[in-house]
């Protein structure tokens, strides 16, 4: 099922920026093949340590599914057995 976009994260007056808002919609929309096909988290579990990274979005969304998604911890867990590096990555404008 392809994700939805939150309304509000478009928002030109939530951005700061008109043009950041138009952008990000342009990028979106010439992307619906990609979007409209994800991975689901399930198929990573047991494999996980086959990917170079696996990058988790932040936000509301994230902290209230993922947050209590086995498969997820699952991963996480296989990453960290491995030794892999885990990490957060805070952006800031």
């Amino acid at each position: 099922m392809r994700p939805t976009v939150d309304q509000v994260s478009l928002d030109p007056q939530r951005l700061g920026d008109t043009g950041k808002a138009t952008d990000l919609r342009s990028y979106l929309d010439s992307n619906v093949a990609v979007l409209g096909r994800p991975m689901a988290v399930e198929r990573l579990a047991g494999n996980a340590t086959a990917y170079d990274a696996i990058y988790i979005s932040g936000g509301h969304g994230p902290m209230e599914d993922l947050s209590r998604c086995a498969p997820l911890g699952k991963i996480i867990t296989e990453l960290h057995d491995a030794g892999r590096t885990l990490g957060e990555l805070e952006v800031r404008t």
